[in-house]
């Protein structure tokens, strides 16, 4: 059943994000040229060197242009996790799609169904994102052999897992789903006391709040009693705050999947 969850899921994330990447692809495309035909007419030396104090050299032209081409890249990076919290909103607001309601399910396949969609969609929109800037330094430069070769560097670096780099990577993503795990449970508390979406979007972040405030302050606590301090490839932590973490996470999923359960969609 969570094989068939998961894959209603991510066909309804990829029915929607296609038409965001293809505009946000056009977008870029249109800046990109933009951007190439202003710095035809600018130095450009001065940006992918040390000079500072002469980015007005470069015209206002394109130096808005390269602030909205960025901008545009921060969007998309960061829109999976915007349209997975909107979407699980809408979910527990009743507003499902009738073949995603005549797929029975319990609560804890819905939500781990949901936040391994939005970490693909994430993975998916971080690449496009990377290959974003690493297209704009090659254009700007010319592909110039210098920014060349230090692109290639960084990929071959990136593509050569260390295990450093899996130990950030999987923590980077503990600490992703961990957050949306934080938000699904504010929602659905607020969804459990009351289905009037003002009301709720209010409650929900006094919730959000709360439940933040409470973690920092078990998070001190914790941290005035380490089990064992160690330095793990170059990060300072120890393993209460690590075990605290993910008992936090725990909780949060196995509470969010209780008041799905038990309080609000039955």
């Amino acid at each position: 059943m969570l094989a068939n969850l998961l894959k209603y899921e991510l066909t309804k994330k990829w029915r929607s994000m296609r038409y965001i990447i293809l505009a946000y692809g056009l977008i870029e495309i249109i800046l990109l040229c933009t951007l190439k035909i202003a710095s035809s007419k600018s130095d450009m030396t001065h940006l992918f060197t040390a000079s500072e104090n002469k980015m007005g050299n470069l015209g206002f032209m394109f130096i808005t242009g390269m602030i909205f081409y960025f901008i545009f890249i921060l969007i998309l990076t960061i829109m999976p996790f915007i349209e997975g919290i909107i979407k699980y909103e809408k979910d527990l607001a009743g507003k499902q799609s009738p073949l995603e309601l005549m797929i029975p399910a319990e609560s804890w396949k819905k939500i781990l169904s949901k936040l391994i969609t939005a970490v693909c969609g994430t993975i998916i929109c971080g690449i496009i994102a990377i290959a974003s800037v690493i297209i704009f330094f090659l254009v700007m430069s010319n592909f110039d052999k210098n920014i060349v070769d230090l692109i290639l560097r960084g990929l071959s670096t990136g593509v050569n897992f260390s295990t450093g780099i899996i130990f950030i990577i999987i923590s980077g993503f503990f600490e992703y789903i961990s957050i949306f795990t934080l938000f699904f449970f504010c929602i659905a508390i607020s969804k459990w006391i009351t289905h009037k979406k003002k009301t709720s979007d209010i409650i929900s972040v006094f919730v959000l709040a709360g439940v933040i405030a409470a973690i920092y302050f078990l998070q001190i606590q914790v941290d005035k009693l380490p089990i064992a301090t160690f330095t793990l490839y170059g990060i300072n932590t120890n393993l209460s705050t690590i075990i605290l973490d993910i008992l936090i996470f725990i909780i949060l999923f196995i509470g969010t999947s209780f008041i799905m359960e038990r309080k609000i969609e039955n």
